[in-house]
């Protein structure tokens, strides 16, 4: 028998934890699977609680680079020291937590620098 290419082995492996997942989960959960797939993107044999886990450290990462860049606007441009900085950090942070924990949305947060800057700000779509 003959070896196996690599995109053999990745389909082959696709279709045993497919399989898996009927078995667990039935038809629903493996279209959900499929749907979940879709709207992420990731190919991984992975189960959704690790997906999840992969994108909250995703999610983290954005937000920690964001709040460096802040910083650094912040420090440039309009020179804030070590106080100034901590304070937005701090606030940056626990605005952060009021998105997690779903005390406040996204949408609250555009509409609410609209009403009190007049500035429109959009959030582009991952498509």
């Amino acid at each position: 028998m003959g070896k196996i290419d690599a995109q053999s082995q990745s389909r082959m492996d696709g279709m045993a934890y497919a399989l898996r997942i009927a078995k667990r989960e039935g038809i629903e959960g493996l279209e959900e699977e499929l749907k979940r797939r879709g709207i992420t993107g990731i190919n991984l044999p992975a189960s959704h609680k690790e997906i999840d886990q992969e994108l909250d450290k995703i999610k983290m990462q954005v937000l920690d680079t964001v709040l460096a860049m802040s910083c650094l606007v912040l420090r440039n441009e309009f020179c804030f020291g070590e106080k100034r900085l901590n304070r937005f950090k701090e606030r940056f942070n626990f605005e952060a937590s009021c998105l997690e924990d779903g005390h406040t949305t996204w949408a609250d947060v555009l509409e609410m620098i609209r009403k009190e800057t007049g500035i429109e700000l959009q959030i582009r779509e991952n498509k």
